[in-house]
């Protein structure tokens, strides 16, 4: 993998979850999707692929007019 795929594989606390997933292209769940409801309207936490490593993303809204964003990144 170069540079360059590697750049794009970055995600960043307070990424828009639209570009995160736009970035990574076609990742897939390595398990069902947790949806739970908070303050601000839906949050999702997501085990994904992401180049062979497992990645666990919290995506909600930082505020409830907002679009969905990266809110924690786990590398378990």
């Amino acid at each position: 993998m170069c540079s360059s795929d590697l750049d794009q594989l970055e995600i960043r606390i307070g990424d828009a979850a639209a570009d995160v997933f736009g970035r990574l292209g076609n990742v897939s769940d390595l398990t069902t999707p947790s949806v739970e409801r908070g303050p601000t309207g839906e949050r999702q936490t997501r085990t994904l692929d992401v180049a062979g490593r497992r990645v666990v993303l919290v995506i909600e809204r930082f505020e409830s007019d907002a679009e969905p964003r990266v809110a924690a990144i786990y590398l378990p």
